[in-house]
């Protein structure tokens, strides 16, 4: 029972600790980099077929960015979680 009541305070002790239980925002957003022609629609691409759901699914939103129309600006980008590439024959 003391062995108990050890583990929970200690466990209390941590969860209360500076900067162990401090919220941060994690970025969410995966950048879909795809080769497309430039007056395709966003949905005409495999990036939204194959990609788009399991993403949403979990709790990550797709932009869309078409390397026709040049290569993003990700210097100041701290929202971006990752980068999805697809590229056509």
């Amino acid at each position: 029972m003391a062995d108990l009541d050890l583990r929970c305070a200690l466990l209390i002790a941590l969860l209360l600790w500076p900067g162990i239980s401090a919220a941060r925002e994690v970025p969410r957003v995966v950048l879909g980099l795809h080769d497309s022609p430039r007056t395709a629609a966003a949905d005409s691409n495999y990036l939204y077929g194959l990609a788009e759901m399991p993403l949403n699914h979990l709790g990550l939103k797709l932009e869309y960015h078409n390397l026709r129309l040049g290569v993003p600006a990700l210097g100041n980008r701290s929202d971006v979680r990752g980068l999805l590439i697809w590229l056509n024959d």
